[in-house]
């Protein structure tokens, strides 16, 4: 995968951790750092954000809407448009 790890670690701000991290991939689909079609792995991912997978993937619950979060996903892809499939 071709997305690198944040310059600094992600700032929460008082945010949520999942809302930081929807906020950075979202930034990153617009940058296309994140490519469409791109397949992204979770546990890759979450190594590369210094987090654990569950507020990643309360994060990318946000892209996906009826996504179960619980449900673990090994790869996802992004569409054009930049939603995740």
């Amino acid at each position: 995968m071709s997305m690198a790890a944040p310059e600094r670690p992600l700032a929460l701000e008082g945010r949520p951790t999942a809302q930081v991290i929807a906020d950075h991939l979202r930034d990153q689909i617009v940058q296309r750092s994140i490519r469409p079609g791109q397949q992204i792995n979770e546990s890759f991912l979450a190594e590369q954000l210094n987090t654990s997978r569950g507020p990643l993937r309360e994060a990318l619950q946000r892209f996906v809407p009826g996504r179960d979060p619980d449900q673990p996903a090994q790869l996802r892809s992004v569409r054009q448009g930049g939603r995740n499939a």
